[in-house]
């Protein structure tokens, strides 16, 4: 009796021990668990429209500031590259550029310096071409993707005030306005391919100089855009 219990005992042990090593669980590794997941370039193309906080110009000499809200529309094409994906956070890079016509009309108003009531007078702002640089980061949830950007941005910008504002010296401008854009966007993926895509971006760009130290302005305006991704 009891050696059958010993060769019992003995059998339940080895049998217990080559159960333990056939199903042991495979060791995780856990930097591998949090590695970034490198993805590959996407283009993208959308729509665009002014919106929001727009363009001032200010008379100095007595403080007067007149809004220039510009309307119109422009096409947006870019190409952007996922640097990497850690969990459910996205790292990207993106470049675009657009061409339009944002422009204000002629802008007339009680207040120096867009009083005159001629033509090339009284207040103008135009913006025909816009590109930025821009870093993003995301947070994927299914097959919606919120992100927050921001960047360098430049835009071909032109306009005017009141002749007799600035002396009666010539008081418009046509240059390139260097800045910064930041904002919010989202990705909707329809597949691995195509995805739709939206902006709502603001611009901050350097004040305009006019013909004479008499008038000022503060070139900023908000851009909503909406289009779509493509994914090679």
């Amino acid at each position: 009796m009891k050696r059958f219990l010993l060769l019992t005992t003995t059998f339940i042990s080895f049998t217990t021990v080559a159960l333990a090593e056939t199903h042991e669980t495979p060791a995780v590794d856990a930097s591998a668990m949090f590695a970034p997941q490198w993805s590959e370039f996407y283009a993208f193309g959308q729509v665009s429209a002014p919106i929001g906080v727009q363009p001032e110009y200010t008379y100095v000499p007595v403080d007067s500031t007149t809004e220039v809200p510009m309307e119109g529309a422009a096409a947006v094409i870019g190409i952007g590259y996922e640097v990497a994906r850690t969990g459910n956070v996205v790292f990207a890079v993106e470049a675009d550029i657009s061409f339009g016509n944002y422009d204000s009309g002629q802008v007339l108003v009680d207040t120096t310096p867009c009083i005159t009531n001629a033509p090339d007078e009284a207040c103008r702002a135009e913006v025909s071409a816009i590109a930025t640089g821009r870093a993003l980061i995301g947070y994927k949830q299914g097959a919606f993707t919120p992100y927050i950007t921001g960047g360098v941005a430049i835009a071909r910008a032109s306009g005017h005030a009141d002749t007799g504002a600035c002396g009666g010296s010539d008081c418009d401008f046509d240059e390139a306005l260097t800045g910064w854009t930041a904002g919010l966007g989202i990705i909707y993926d329809i597949n691995e391919t195509f995805a739709l895509k939206a902006d709502l971006l603001q611009y901050e760009l350097e004040d305009p100089e006019f013909g004479s130290d008499s008038v000022t302005g503060s070139f900023r305006f908000g851009e909503i855009r909406i289009g779509a991704v493509y994914r090679f």
